[in-house]
């Protein structure tokens, strides 16, 4: 089973499109990936995490609307704007992005795009924590202090509080898994 790490925006839990989310949750919602550019590549379609939630994507253009499009990139994200000029349904495009909880998966479903709302188990959630090295604190003796971190610059929570954490301002990232009527335990 894939586990897939998104970013959250405090906003979309504010502004009323999703609740707080916990440990161990069931949920529906849609992911959209969010890059600064897209190259034309040729190739199967990928995803792989290089941290947080950032990822390397290759995808498959799989829907073009008018204020978004949709890319397969072994998950089915959405992306706001056009794709790039020249580039259509069935074309194949390489680039470095965030893959986040949709803010806006109404405004996807408006334009007739194919359905990016699925149902996902939050296994874990986290929260952004300060980076040490950007406070010039210096690092040396406090590994036993803070121990070994699994996530580098990110502390597990048991859930989001978006109007606390950081005074609403808080960067989050769940882990989780896609829930499929054929995952076993589900």
């Amino acid at each position: 089973m894939a586990r897939w790490h998104l970013g959250l925006d405090p906003s979309a839990i504010q502004d009323g499109t999703y609740a707080d989310f916990h440990r161990g949750q069931q949920a529906d919602f849609a992911v959209e990936v969010r890059t600064g550019s897209w190259e034309r590549v040729s190739g199967p379609v990928t995803a792989v995490r290089v941290d947080g939630y950032r990822y390397d994507v290759v995808g498959r253009v799989e829907a073009v609307g008018e204020q978004s499009w949709v890319l397969d990139c072994g998950l089915l994200v959405g992306c706001g704007g056009r794709p790039p000029a020249g580039v259509d349904v069935g074309q194949h495009l390489s680039g470095r992005g965030t893959l986040m909880l949709s803010s806006r998966p109404d405004d996807l479903q408006a334009e007739g795009l194919p359905s990016l709302t699925h149902t996902w188990f939050a296994e874990r959630v986290f929260h952004r924590t300060a980076d040490l090295t950007a406070m010039n604190v210096p690092l040396i003796g406090l590994e036993g202090l803070f121990g070994e971190s699994e996530e580098p610059g990110w502390e597990e929570l048991g859930f989001t509080s978006a109007w606390q954490d950081d005074d609403g301002r808080a960067d989050y990232l769940l882990e989780c898994h896609h829930v499929t009527e054929t995952d076993p335990g589900d």
